[in-house]
């Protein structure tokens, strides 16, 4: 009952402070029912309305402990871009129209009469008929209403033969100051902002756009022009993603694989698509006879990275690095990994896999005097017995028997496993710290 109470004191109270706000204003109130041209003064911008936002000043802004509240023109008329129009027309179909410019240029007028409601729409109609068989003065109708939950305000929109934009609205803007809102990003706009966020943060985008909010709009919630982060997060991944032949990946794969085989088989790159455990195995032809030339005199690096995208599933990326055959220039990758599996059998798996390639094209059998990996027992294990074709115990009793003098027959061309020394001091350093 007193809950009951309270809300009807706040009604009574805003009643009285909106009654109190159109007898201290000195512009007459519109007659919202007609859009009459004799009602309509003339702005030097070529906008026009009955009464203009800059005559209420500050004595029309009410504000509340919880509520932002602001007096603004109910009705007004702009001018709605005659090349849009056009685009528009050639996209209809029915009493629709099917892109989304219209809508960004009907929300060009709106913010003219009111920029701290965030906009949301109903429905549109447009005319089916064009040019001089239009006989209803209105070619286009839309409506609308504020998205903020506490606001009552909205729209009716109407655009004439002479490319009129009439703008209608009803209701008070009330605004929780704790509400933020903005409306959906579509069109021309978005694909605007995918431009600008490829080479650039989406947080420093959205801190420009919010130091260049005016007080007022900040204080209404209104997010309009000011997306949020995680908004503008999606819309820069949106810019970076890859358009694929098909939604499903292994359907995509398979067609980029086929469609590698149509155009050259030398300068395929995608050999191998595995769906247990899910991956991918990235070489070419070139790729081998450099790996071949190179690795009988130089070292292997092995290595793995599992930052590469971070999810539920960790996908890990391994590669076969050799040095560049000129020098001076980055590492080499002579073959690559996608998968989502840090085991055993599946970095087995794409050795043999790179090296029964390089077989292939060289059948005489080599080895790299020397192979580096980090700490990863999986990897290790792997490059034992995929390159070394011998157990992890048979190979530690050969280093044994080498270091111990033991080592009756030659070794000079078996290849030996090397631990980076990088990755050794890091995993040190780490023990260290936990203890």
């Amino acid at each position: 009952m007193l809950h009951n109470l309270s809300t009807l004191c706040v009604s009574i109270w805003y009643m009285l402070i909106s009654a109190y706000t159109v007898l201290q204003t000195d512009c007459p109130i519109p007659n919202f029912d007609l859009f009459d041209d004799e009602e309509w003064s003339v702005m030097p911008d070529g906008t026009s309305s009955s009464c203009s936002p800059a005559q209420h000043g500050d004595d029309t802004e009410i504000t509340s402990v919880n509520v932002f509240t602001k007096a603004f023109a109910k009705h007004g008329k702009v001018w709605f871009a005659r090349s849009i129009w056009s685009q528009c027309r050639a996209t209809q179909k029915g009493r629709q129209f099917t892109n989304d410019m219209w809508r960004d240029e009907v929300l060009k007028g709106l913010k003219t009469f009111n920029g701290f409601c965030s906009f949301s729409f109903r429905r549109h109609s447009v005319t089916l008929c064009q040019g001089k068989k239009i006989r209803s003065l209105t070619v286009f109708r839309c409506e609308g209403y504020c998205k903020f939950s506490t606001c009552d305000v909205t729209f009716n929109c109407q655009v004439t033969r002479d490319l009129r934009l009439l703008v209608k609205f009803k209701g008070e803007i009330h605004h929780l100051l704790s509400e933020k809102s903005s409306r959906y990003i579509t069109g021309a706009e978005r694909e605007s902002l995918k431009t600008t966020l490829k080479n650039k943060l989406p947080r420093l985008h959205y801190l420009e756009k919010l130091s260049e909010l005016d007080a007022e709009t900040r204080q209404s919630g209104c997010r309009d022009s000011c997306p949020s982060k995680a908004v503008l997060k999606k819309i820069r991944y949106e810019s970076r993603k890859i358009k694929t032949p098909h939604d499903n990946v292994w359907l995509s794969l398979e067609k980029i694989k086929e469609e590698q085989c149509k155009c050259s088989l030398e300068n395929a790159t995608l050999q191998v698509i595995m769906l247990d455990p899910p991956g991918a195995i990235f070489y070419s032809k070139r790729s081998m006879e450099i790996l071949h030339a190179v690795c009988k005199r130089d070292i292997l690096y092995i290595d793995a990275t599992g930052g590469v995208i971070l999810g539920q599933e960790r996908c890990y990326a391994y590669e076969l690095v050799i040095r560049h055959p000129i020098q001076g220039n980055p590492p080499f990758a002579a073959a690559t990994l996608i998968s989502w599996s840090h085991n055993i059998p599946s970095i087995s798996h794409f050795i043999n896999t790179v090296w029964n390639a390089q077989r292939k094209l060289f059948p005489a059998r080599s080895f790299p005097p020397l192979v580096m990996c980090d700490g990863s027992m999986a990897l290790i294990n792997a490059i034992i017995i995929s390159l070394f074709k011998e157990s992890l115990r048979s190979y530690l009793l050969r280093c044994w028997e080498i270091v111990t003098g033991k080592r009756n027959t030659s070794f000079v061309h078996e290849p030996f496993l090397h631990l980076c020394a990088s990755h050794f001091m890091k995993n040190a350093k780490r023990l260290v710290r936990k203890t």
